[in-house]
């Protein structure tokens, strides 16, 4: 019986900080055409999931930034009433909007009532 020959893992290593230069160099490498990003990641001892983080951070412009990793991936929205659509929808017929809505917005006048089989065991 023949054994694949690996690599030995001894004592956990510390975690690797890379330079700006060191992570612009693995993307572009990666950027290449036809490139596969995995085999681009094992040259340089990393993950595929590092690449591809180092990647979506780049397009979002902050891969130079400290902490840019621990951004969040949204954005707060403020939602503003909006006095025309809301009078517009006021003077709207009835008839135009769909059925069981109000008219706010076309929000739902009432939730449908659950019937007997649907959703968690009593």
């Amino acid at each position: 019986m023949s054994y694949r020959q690996g690599e030995v893992l001894g004592r956990v290593e510390r975690r690797r900080r890379f330079s700006l230069q060191e992570k612009l160099a693995v993307l572009a490498e990666a950027s290449a055409p036809g490139v596969v990003i995995s085999a681009v990641a094992r040259r340089h001892g990393l993950l595929p999931a590092q690449v591809f983080k180092w990647r979506r951070l780049a397009a979002l412009g902050v891969i130079g930034i400290e902490g840019a990793s621990g951004l969040p991936s949204f954005v707060a929205v403020e939602v503003a009433e909006d006095a025309a659509a809301d009078a517009a929808l006021a003077t709207e017929p009835a008839a135009a909007r769909p059925a069981g809505t109000t008219a706010a917005a076309g929000v739902p006048a009432a939730m449908p009532a659950a019937t007997s089989g649907q959703g968690r065991p009593g």
